[in-house]
């Protein structure tokens, strides 16, 4: 498992990653400090213009929804089951969490 905290998630906005065998993308939305984390399929992400919209490696936008994150093309990507919590509730059950600590 890893750990992302928040405020940096929010900060960078954009945070492509796997964990194990599962590629995702981790979307922050900076304003209302939500993270949304998605599918990623091989595609690199970067941060787009709007709060909910990131850009892939090839130009075409993606927003991010409650369910989906939907191309400008009509491509989807499922969101993945994901938990916030406190960090110390996490560590006393999970002690060998590594901890995203930034790019």
């Amino acid at each position: 498992s890893m750990a992302f905290p928040v405020e940096r998630l929010t900060r960078e906005r954009v945070i492509n990653t796997a964990v194990g065998s599962v590629e995702a993308v981790l979307v922050g939305h900076p304003q209302a400090g939500v993270v949304g984390v998605f599918e990623r399929d091989g595609i690199t992400f970067q941060p787009g213009g709007g709060p909910h919209e990131i850009i892939d490696e090839s130009g075409s936008v993606w927003t991010a929804t409650e369910d989906d994150l939907i191309s400008d093309d009509g491509r989807s990507l499922a969101r993945i089951p994901a938990r916030e919590m406190f960090w110390f509730a996490w560590a006393a059950f999970f002690p060998g969490t590594a901890v995203y600590s930034g790019r």
